[in-house]
């Protein structure tokens, strides 16, 4: 498995041009105060050349935050109808060379959020920053969206204890998608629930891109292709790799964006490895303790690479997991 390295973000800092300093004038010895004026008019010549060279060649140590004109909009109550594909060849079409592929996250993109505690935050709190979050994740998303031409909502954050009702049944302990009413599910457990999460700065914004990933799926119908195909599979064995590609898929979306905002909320090359824990913590083995469980959801392995892959790029086809051989989706 050809593991992919971290994408530094564009910008980072360069050595400014110096200019070469300019030779003194040798003056005459007439006037004995002559050659101590010449030399401190030598000296003003050469540091206002200085001056003016450098602020012709000067380069911006770091790159400037790219699409911040974009106002993220409010919720929509009744949002519309996520894209419902016509055939099955379209369904196809979607989840393989679904437009969103051509695109690029933008980067880097201004995220301006505080840190929270897992461990002592209120729900309402929790929901504060959830959305917050979100907010920063359609800043991220909608050039790509809108360039591709699909539609993006912005969903609704509700934020539960040990279980929700929802338009997609009912949930306990997780955080979920649904592409029923397009909102958001996060339970404030989530994080301290799975061993090692709470300690970890980055296991929630992490989550939320995750379920935002779902949710750019639903908008460019790839979520609702994949779950119309497997249906029409006969086998267990096919239908649970179709949704591990899902999965994937929203694992490395949540990598593109936290590339994307790393330099905002404070993320450095230190980080990656904490960064990577958290999609080996939520692989269906170390949840289960079953090494070699078949699941919907991908194993350590798998969702670190794609965690991964999301981090090392911009390139929104570089998370295309449906085109990926079955051996990184598993």
């Amino acid at each position: 498995m050809t593991v992919p390295s971290w994408g530094a973000q564009p910008g980072w800092p360069g050595s400014p041009d110096v200019a070469p300093a300019a030779a003194a004038t040798r003056p005459r010895q007439r006037n004995p105060l002559l050659p101590i004026l010449l030399i401190l008019i030598a000296l003003a010549i050469v540091a206002l050349a200085g001056l003016v060279v450098v602020g012709l060649t000067y380069k911006p140590a770091v790159a400037p935050y790219q699409n911040e004109d974009y106002q993220p909009p409010p919720v929509v109550a009744s949002p519309p109808p996520v894209p419902n594909p016509r055939t099955q060849a379209e369904a196809e079409q979607w989840i393989k060379q679904n437009p969103i592929y051509a695109t690029r996250i933008p980067a880097p993109v201004r995220c301006e959020v505080s840190r929270i505690n897992a461990r002592t935050i209120s729900d309402a709190e929790l929901e504060a920053h959830l959305n917050a979050m979100v907010g920063c994740l359609l800043r991220d998303w909608n050039l790509p969206a809108t360039q591709a031409g699909f539609v993006l909502v912005r969903p609704a954050i509700h934020v539960y204890g040990d279980q929700v009702t929802t338009k997609c049944g009912n949930k306990g302990i997780n955080a979920i998608y649904c592409d029923v009413d397009q909102n958001i599910y996060f339970s404030s457990k989530v994080t301290t629930t799975v061993a090692g999460l709470a300690d970890n700065p980055w296991a929630t914004e992490m989550v939320i891109a995750h379920e935002f990933g779902h949710a750019v799926q639903g908008r460019t119908g790839i979520f609702l292709s994949t779950y119309i195909l497997e249906e029409g599979l006969d086998d267990v064995h096919a239908q649970l790799l179709l949704n591990r590609r899902l999965e994937n898929q929203a694992d490395c979306f949540s990598g593109l964006f936290l590339r994307s905002v790393s330099r905002s909320i404070g993320l450095r090359q230190d980080d990656v490895d904490s960064l990577l824990d958290i999609y080996v913590r939520l692989g269906s083995d170390a949840l289960s303790g079953q090494p070699r469980i078949e699941s919907n959801h991908g194993l350590s392995a798998s969702r670190r690479y794609w965690g991964q892959m999301g981090l090392a790029n911009s390139d929104v086809g570089r998370c295309n997991t449906y085109v990926a051989a079955a051996s990184l989706n598993r």
